[in-house]
């Protein structure tokens, strides 16, 4: 009933896709990677990123976090690129961020800088191409 299964360890999240879990008793310095979610629980000290990151209340993050959707419950030292940040009560942020969209629930420890990305450039239209030069007539002139 309490043991966990290889099948129990890699969980499926709502829309399908799989979960990677660093639990509380792992230490990993160095890049942390994946294509979708990873819970982090334990101790990182380097590079996270994936398409979503949830860093636990007893999880730490020393360094770098890229990831489409942050949830941060933890400890986080470093910079944050993501599209959406959210610091939850519990978090404690020393952070250079960068988001689109950032939430910060009341009683988390915040210290940072945080930027909003540039505005994507329209591209310009380029010139038209100028007329080509006037041909004289055929039999020359008269």
């Amino acid at each position: 009933m309490f043991n966990k299964t290889t099948e129990d360890r890699s969980r499926v999240s709502g829309g399908g896709t799989k979960v990677s879990v660093l639990s509380s008793d792992l230490e990993i310095t160095g890049t942390v990677t994946s294509a979708g979610s990873i819970e982090i629980s334990g101790h990182v000290k380097g590079e996270v990123e994936a398409a979503t990151v949830t860093l636990g209340g007893d999880g730490e993050i020393l360094g770098k976090l890229r990831a489409g959707a942050a949830d941060v419950m933890g400890r986080i030292e470093g910079e944050i690129a993501a599209d959406t940040l959210t610091l939850r009560s519990s978090a404690q942020a020393r952070i250079v961020s960068i988001s689109q969209i950032l939430v910060i629930e009341s009683g988390a420890s915040v210290e940072g800088r945080f930027n909003k990305p540039a505005p994507a450039k329209a591209k310009a239209e380029p010139a038209p191409a100028p007329p080509p030069p006037a041909q004289p007539p055929e039999g020359g002139i008269e």
